[in-house]
Formats: C-alpha cells, structure tokens, sequence
C-alpha cells in the first residue's frame, strides 16, 4: 500500500512547470489572462455543501468565457466583494420563490421554498444591480429578476392560467421570439424548440423589463431588461447543450446580451484575497465544496471561489488570473476513488506554482500535494487493523475538544509553530490514508504521537499542508491564523 496513489494515477515526481503561462512586462496580465467570469450563485440545496448544476458551468467554458461558483454567505461585505470578482452573474434553476417577495401570499399549489436561497440569490442580485453587473437569469433565475426588479410571479401556471399544459413535460415545445431582441439575435431566429422544467413563471413584467419570448399559451418564456443588461429565460440553454449538443443559446453564457468583452484580471482593491478551490469533482452533475471551508476562509479575511472541472488547460489557466492563492480542501471518500479530481487538482497545483500562487492543502489535499510532488500514501493504522497504534484518526469530529481530538508535536521553528505559537497542539482527525514517502523538497513539520504526518511545507515554495481540518476549529483563532498563514506567499 506504500505506493497506494502512486500506483494507482501512474504519478512520479510531476516537478514544477514554470513555464507556458504568458506574462507581460513587469509581471503585469498578458493578453494569455484576458477573459470573461461568470460567477453561478451557489444553489443552497444542503448547508454542508456549496454546489451548482456542473452543466451551467461546462456552458460556461464552451462559449469562452471560464465560471466561478459563489459559496453562498450572509455577509454583505463578502457578497459585494464576490461581485466585483466577477463580469456577469448567472442565477440558476431550482425552487419556488417566497410568495412574499412579490406581495402575495402562499396558494395550495407553491412548491418548496427555500428562504435561505431566497435571501443569498437577492442579496446576490441587489449588488449586482449596485454595480451594474449584467445578470443572466435561467428557469428560477429568471423568475428571481423578475421579482427582483419588481415584477410578480404566476405561482402555478397549470391551475392558474387554464390551457397551460406544456410547461412540465418531457421533451420540448415551442416558442416565439420578438424580432428584434437580443434574444433574437442571439439564436438567429424568431422561433425555437426549448425543454421545460417549470410550474412558475412570470405574471407581471418588472418596470424596465420586456417580454422577448413566449410559449403557444401565453406564458412568458424570456425577458430583458430595456436599459439594464439582465436576460432571463424560462427554459434551459445548459442542458440544451449538455444534452443534445444544441449551441445555439451557449453565447448567453458569456455575456453577449450585454455586450462583455474579455479583459485582463487584476487583483481586487478590497480589504479580501481571493481564495480559488478546485471543484470536489463528486460526480459529473454538480460542481462543489464543503461549505464549512468557505465560512472559515471568510473568516481569514479570504473571499473563496469554487472553480469548476475542466480538462482544458487553458481555461484552468484563466480561473487563477487575479487569485491570490489556491486551496485544495477535504476530500469525500479516499484518493483512489477519486482519480479525475485528483489529476485535476495535481493540474490546478501545477499552473498556480507557475504563477508564484501559494497552495495549501487539508486532509485530502495534503494528500493530492505531496503525490504531486512525488510522495506516497499509506492507509492509517486502523485501516489496517493494527490496534497497537494510539490515535484513532477516522473518528468522528464534534466541537469544542473532545477525545475525538489528539496532540501532535510540530517542528520548532516551522511555519505551523510559528503561526500556533507553540511545539505542541491538539487538533482533529477524520482521514483514512495518509503521506508516508514525503515528495521531493518537502519536510514534515507535525507528526501525531503514532507517527502519523500530521503537516508538512516545502522547503523553497509558499506550500503548506495539513493532515487535520483546521477550518473545522476556527473557534480558535490560531487555526483562523493558520489558514491565514498558509495562503499567504513567505
């Protein structure tokens, strides 16, 4: 097993690649950085994960432009400096909208409401509004512009306007487009064939907005904004893509409507770095994170974007433009069950090394670090059932301090005992594997009382590595500076 991942992803030493990332004179974005991001508002389907549909952000990467999923936060300073990392807000499908924000109250047939997506996605589209970002609204997306801008929804279109019947079914219907709208322009035709996903739809048109599609029935199927440049739509483009191959809607996703144009990045003026998280690549529908490191890069003083999967290199380049630092999070299962988020964060290290970004690792990504790097893994001494062993290291982890919890001793003079302020410290544990054969140019800086490595950084590099969860013990703010510290080039 000591060769475990090695092994298993055909990985030596990668090294690093210092080169094939342009740059101009003194440093500065080259032409190679100019682009186009799209932030996708994170959906608020589970308070554990951040996460989105992955087809809206493979959209994204077809038509050109690179996606950043938006962890979801009720900090309002956060979300401002969210949106200011981003040329375009998309705002996903999903569930009913509270009837309250359009002056109603609930009729028999509303479906699930999720006040918690409610209060993010319109906070989202208040400073968007505020800082004049255009707005791409697809299915619910549509719905909350509309809302957003004062308008008010048909909250059951099947009871409420009889004769509606083919909003929810399987296939596709059709639809009418105004000649002259955007929309047009963009599909290059007054009439198209569409899929439908929806019981809701927009009843009446917010002030500065106008109908630019609709369905045999009636129901509005697009709209636009007269000044503002906001496009909704009430079926789906990324899964007209995704599904049937159909491109005719992907220019949507960056920006067209509004007229973008791709620029060079450039590190925010805010008081928040930019934190990029590799995509936990779970499967091949969502695109997410543990929502728990989101909260506590917050904390940091980090604003943290998701960066969804991509095999073109490339666009993985272009994410990292204007990020101040890459953190490769927890894992869900073990390495070698993950080999497509593995190589795709062993890419993401490779490309943000070669911009001199600092990467930090937890748990798993400690793990995906020092394979990088040419190191092996070993499952932990449970896993193999050798009992003689003193730390239980996949048990459980409850807050504050339990027994759950364990002492590891760190190297004086290391960066992790210079930012705890000590040789000695408690921390959490839930891993299965482990490093065993440290990679090349790195040094262990912790070890659990069985031995067990515990952190590690890189001799030259801004690199550090946790076996254990820090963001998971930001009720000490040594752990708030530990992040803090390892996202921060030396």
């Amino acid at each position: 097993m000591a060769n475990l991942f090695s092994r298993m992803m055909g990985v030596a030493f990668v090294g690093l690649v210092l080169t094939g990332v342009a740059r101009g004179a003194e440093g500065m974005p080259s032409a190679a950085d100019r682009t186009i991001v799209v932030g996708i508002a994170d959906i608020c389907s589970t308070n554990s994960l951040s996460r989105v549909g992955a087809a809206y952000a493979d959209s994204v990467y077809a038509a050109g432009a690179v996606p950043y999923l938006l962890p979801a936060t009720t900090n309002a300073e956060a979300i401002a400096a969210l949106v200011g990392r981003i040329d375009m807000l998309l705002l996903a499908g999903g569930e009913d909208i509270a009837p309250a924000r359009y002056g109603e109250t609930p009729r028999e047939k509303l479906g699930k409401v999720n006040m918690r997506r409610d209060a993010w996605e319109f906070s989202l589209l208040d400073e968007a509004i505020r800082r004049r970002r255009p707005v791409l609204g697809i299915c619910r997306g549509c719905q909350v512009l509309n809302v957003g801008f004062g308008g008010t929804l048909w909250q059951d279109v099947p009871s409420e306007r009889a004769g509606s019947d083919v909003h929810r079914i399987p296939g596709e219907h059709a639809i009418t487009l105004v000649a002259e709208s955007r929309l047009a322009q963009v599909a290059g035709a007054t009439g198209s064939s569409v899929n439908s996903r929806h019981h809701q739809a927009v009843k009446a048109v917010a002030a500065g907005f106008k109908v630019v599609a609709t369905a045999r029935d009636g129901v509005v199927e697009a709209i636009e904004g007269d000044d503002y440049p906001a496009l909704g739509v009430q079926f789906h483009p990324e899964r007209m893509f995704v599904d049937s191959g159909r491109r005719e809607f992907l220019p949507l996703f960056r920006g067209c409507f509004a007229g973008l144009t791709p620029k060079a990045r450039a590190k925010a003026a805010d008081r928040f770095r930019t934190v990029a998280i590799p995509d936990y690549c779970p499967t091949n529908r969502f695109v997410c994170c543990k929502s728990n490191m989101a909260e506590a890069l917050l904390k940091a003083g980090f604003v943290p974007v998701v960066v969804p999967f991509t095999s073109d290199d490339g666009a993985l380049d272009r994410t990292l433009a204007g990020v101040d630092a890459v953190m490769v999070a927890g894992g869900i299962g073990e390495l070698q069950d993950y080999p497509k988020r593995c190589a795709f964060e062993h890419r993401m290290i490779r490309l943000a090394l070669a911009r001199g970004l600092p990467v930090a690792g937890v748990c798993h990504g400690s793990q995906v670090i020092n394979t990088y790097f040419g190191g092996t893994l070993k499952l932990t001494p449970q896993r193999l059932g050798q009992a003689d062993f003193l730390i239980a290291h996949r048990m459980p982890v409850r807050e504050p301090y339990t027994d759950n919890f364990h002492l590891v001793d760190l190297m004086p003079g290391s960066r992790i005992a210079r930012s705890l302020g000590t040789t000695r410290a408690v921390v959490n544990s839930s891993h299965s594997n482990r490093s065993f054969e440290m990679g090349r140019g790195l040094r262990v800086t912790a070890r659990a009382q069985d031995g067990v490595v515990e952190a590690f950084e890189h001799e030259t590099l801004p690199i550090m590595a946790f076996q254990f969860h820090p963001e998971r013990m930001t009720y000490d703010e040594r752990f708030i500076a530990l992040l803090r510290d390892a996202l921060t080039a030396f």
